[in-house]
């Protein structure tokens, strides 16, 4: 079973908030909790950051998460890449995973693409390489390895989970949350368009917006209120 959240913000009670909902105590090893970005717990400063992810790693379950914009990209970066159910990944522990951007893995008998990345609205209350990285928008490279993954699969996935969403959405979700126009993530939107318009998927669940929202009968925006995918 996969449980999709988002945007947890390092804030524990929610976390623990939307997957006690569902029936976090009943979890087994054969569950996977999905963070779509701004999971966060690479941000504190002050330690409880690894008071946290020592309780998740002796849960049974697997967190894994693809990137926000909110996230310590440089403590991040610093761990090894491994390969894991057939893409890279960072470990902070064994169980608490952080799924690169452009990768296909097999998890479950399903078949995932992971792109995260997105633009900080806030830079200037934030601090560079401490509470915002540059890290936080993709490389040209990380756009060249997710088209060469997908290649391999004949562009043929079961689920895409990734932080932000593709240029033809951004419209949409701009009046739903009653937000100005966003700037500085143009170039990532454009290219999740292209993924859009050339994979075949059965569902697309993104986080970022704030939002818990079936845009459609493929796009879920993932706030507060955690999906289940059987």
């Amino acid at each position: 079973m996969f449980y999709v959240i988002s945007d947890t913000h390092a804030l524990q009670y929610e976390f623990w908030k939307m997957l006690y909902e569902v029936g976090e105590n009943d979890f087994t090893d054969k569950d996977y909790v999905i963070v779509c970005g701004d999971f966060a717990y690479t941000m504190s400063q002050d330690g409880r950051d690894e008071t946290f992810l020592r309780v998740l790693s002796e849960k049974p379950y697997t967190i894994c998460f693809v990137d926000g914009n909110h996230e310590n990209f440089a403590r991040i970066n610093s761990l090894p890449v491994e390969e894991w159910n057939g893409g890279k990944v960072h470990k902070l522990k064994e169980n608490v995973i952080h799924l690169m951007r452009g990768q296909v893995f097999t998890i479950d008998q399903k078949r995932i693409f992971t792109f995260g990345g997105g633009f900080s609205i806030d830079k200037e209350l934030r601090v560079l390489g401490i509470t915002y990285f540059e890290e936080e928008m993709p490389t040209q490279q990380e756009f060249d390895e997710g088209i060469s993954n997908l290649s391999k699969f004949n562009n043929t996935v079961d689920y895409i989970f990734t932080h932000t969403v593709p240029t033809s959405l951004t419209s949409r979700l701009l009046h739903l949350t009653n937000r100005q126009k966003r700037y500085g993530e143009e170039r990532l939107n454009d290219y999740l368009e292209t993924i859009k318009n050339t994979v075949a998927f059965k569902k697309w669940y993104f986080g970022h917006w704030h939002l818990d929202s079936e845009i459609d009968e493929k796009f879920i925006a993932v706030y507060r209120k955690t999906q289940i995918i059987e």
